[in-house]
């Protein structure tokens, strides 16, 4: 996508530049007996409603691959249409709800749009079918078949001993019968069963995925479905997602510096919070840390943010590039379950339902103070202002945030900015959980109850 130069202008040209450099790249690789396959890139886009910038580069985009589709016929080049299973995808996730965010920052996908990309990969080299077998064949580039499989929609709970049911759709639109096996891949659990289809019938299959191969806290990964019979092979997707839940109520979750690491990968690699525990109590919420930073950059408000917006506030609560001091931003998810994993907004928002508030250090009246900012935009917020901060001395706060029922688990998460100089984007910005863009991968948020302790999981969008 690069290739575009971020603009819509010249399409011609740079096709022109992009198909040189194709063409050179396919010359090269044959001539070390490389085998060559073209994929079609995502698209520019934010939820169902892309702006016009994005939709005008999306089009130089198109003219691009159109360009390399014309080389790859050249040159007997195979192309693995990624972009519109991607796109299926897309339209699925819409459905559902509408600001569903395949690209939160314009370009790079969350974990379902990836996972719409690798499975059709899979698809597309046969994963499923007999290895170096005749019936694996070539390439199967197309992607509609006269099978076709659907994961049915499910979330809950379970406990870590019990099993996770998947309904899988099995559907015939061929005027024959067909007969044959459908296979699922969920994290490391695999299974296959036989199915018998009439003629534009239709079977339900269920799968059992045992909570005890769900390896690790979280994940989102492809939900891959294949069927193989009659001469036809053909497969489908659904993210996957889990995340384990701990007993707040219980055992306090607890976590140290170095559980928490750092994004940019480069400078300070010692988060200075520290001792942090989280339990419920008292009608919310309560965690308590100690903050040792040796050297303390305090907030001013006014400064400058991302494309030159000025921030009349001593923090930018939507900010994905750190703060410009010294900061601890708390999320927490109140989604209910039937949202919960959902990338609902782009790169500088939230989802609806997850509140983020930040402690900051300011200097008033000759002393530093340690004060708490809700975000002013917040529907939250009065329930926000509700909350308490308070500074136990040598070091140590407290933050207690009142929890509203809806859901049967909490999703908690905490991100640390340490500079050494005020401003945008010179600071190390360590997380507890998620990546880069911290908020919006809900569903790695550490997960609280004050029930047994098991996983939550959710399939479909």
């Amino acid at each position: 996508v690069n290739d575009t130069s971020w603009s819509a202008a010249g399409a011609e040209a740079k096709a022109k530049t992009f198909v040189e450099h194709m063409s050179r790249i396919v010359d090269v690789a044959r001539a070390k007996g490389i085998e060559v396959i073209f994929t079609r890139e995502t698209h520019f886009s934010h939820s169902a409603a892309p702006d016009r910038w994005a939709f005008q580069i999306s089009q130089t985009l198109e003219h691009l691959l159109r360009a390399a589709d014309k080389l790859a016929a050249e040159r007997n080049v195979p192309v693995i249409d990624v972009q519109g299973a991607y796109r299926e995808a897309q339209a699925e996730a819409w459905l559902k709800d509408l600001k569903y965010e395949f690209t939160p920052d314009v370009i790079h996908p969350t974990q379902p749009g990836h996972a719409a990309m690798a499975t059709e990969l899979l698809r597309a080299m046969g994963v499923g079918l007999p290895l170096a077998t005749a019936e694996r064949g070539p390439l199967h580039l197309v992607r509609k078949a006269p099978v076709r499989l659907e994961a049915l929609d499910a979330h809950g709970t379970v406990t870590e001993t019990e099993t996770i049911t998947l309904n899988v759709r099995c559907r015939n639109f061929a005027p024959k019968p067909m007969k044959g096996d459908v296979m699922i891949v969920a994290g490391t659990c695999k299974a296959t069963k036989p199915v018998s289809l009439t003629p534009n019938g239709m079977a339900m299959l269920e799968f059992q995925i045992p909570a005890e191969t769900l390896t690790g806290r979280w994940a989102c990964r492809p939900l891959y479905m294949a069927f193989t019979g009659d001469g036809v092979f053909t497969a489908s997707h659904s993210p996957f997602y889990y995340s384990s839940i701990v007993n707040a109520l219980k055992k306090a979750f607890t976590a140290t510096t170095k559980d928490f690491r750092p994004y940019r990968g480069e400078g300070k690699q010692n988060c200075p919070v520290e001792n942090v525990v989280v339990s419920f109590g008292r009608g919310g919420i309560d965690i308590e840390f100690k903050w040792a930073d040796e050297k303390i950059v305090p907030a001013q408000k006014g400064f400058v943010g991302r494309f030159n917006k000025t921030i009349d506030a001593p923090l930018d609560l939507n900010e994905r590039q750190g703060q410009p001091c010294d900061a601890i931003e708390f999320m927490f998810d109140f989604r209910p379950d039937k949202s919960r994993g959902r990338f609902t907004s782009n790169a500088d928002s939230l989802p609806d339902g997850v509140v983020r508030v930040g402690a900051y250090r300011i200097e008033e009246n000759g002393k530093m103070v340690t004060r708490l900012e809700p975000p002013a935009a917040s529907p939250d917020k009065a329930t926000i202002m509700s909350a308490t901060f308070t500074d136990k001395g040598n070091g140590t706060f407290a933050l207690h945030h009142p929890i509203r029922p809806g859901s049967s688990a909490l999703g908690f998460s905490m991100r640390v900015t340490d500079t050494d100089e005020f401003g945008p984007g010179k600071g190390q910005i360590f997380y507890l959980t998620g990546r880069a863009h911290v908020s919006h991968e809900p569903m790695s948020y550490i997960l609280l109850t004050k029930r047994t302790p098991g996983i939550f999981y959710r399939i479909g969008y």
